[in-house]
């Protein structure tokens, strides 16, 4: 699970998904703040702005490559098939309703 919030304080972003590591697909920063974590730790971490996501993007409200603080909830540590971790951020109950 991950938060998103505003240096303010404002929660601007959160939810779940699955997000591969090493990739820096979506925000690179998160990448540096899920290596080392283990199943069930949560973590809360400044995201500055050159590892914020970038131009072209307004990830939840928030101007491109502005810095915002991230928590972050790891669910599973998984595998892929080429190797990568992949963590999965998504809460037990969603992905249960899912595999119906």
């Amino acid at each position: 699970a991950y938060t998103v919030t505003k240096p303010a304080g404002e929660v601007v972003g959160n939810g779940e998904m699955r997000y591969p590591v090493g990739r820096a697909l979506f925000v690179p920063g998160w990448d540096a703040a899920l290596v080392g974590m283990c199943q069930g730790e949560e973590r809360v971490c400044w995201i500055p702005g050159n590892l914020a996501h970038k131009s072209g993007s307004s990830l939840f409200l928030i101007p491109p490559e502005t810095g915002f603080y991230s928590k972050l909830k790891v669910v599973k540590v998984l595998l892929t098939a080429d190797g990568r971790d992949s963590i999965d951020l998504l809460q037990e109950e969603n992905k249960k309703r899912d595999e119906l």
